[in-house]
């Protein structure tokens, strides 16, 4: 994952500062992996929850209700 983002940093001189880094997990990884990845990549997890670029991080299978706010404000 590192040598992933290493190569993402180079091709597109964007640094990624993983302290500032969030990820959040799939329901089917281990605890044991979750805790892996977090030490050694030294970023924060997070629930899924919340908003990037006032958008919501996560989107379920319902998207009509996930936007209707889009629709709502426009």
């Amino acid at each position: 994952m590192q040598d992933i983002l290493t190569r993402y940093e180079a091709a597109f001189g964007q640094a990624i500062i993983l302290p500032k880094v969030k990820i959040s997990y799939s329901s089917n990884v281990l605890e044991a992996i979750k805790i892996v990845i977090t030490t050694i990549m030294g970023v924060r997890v997070v629930l899924g929850i919340g908003k990037y670029l006032c958008l919501p991080s996560m989107v379920g299978r319902d998207h009509t209700v996930m936007f209707s706010y889009i629709k709502d404000y426009v």
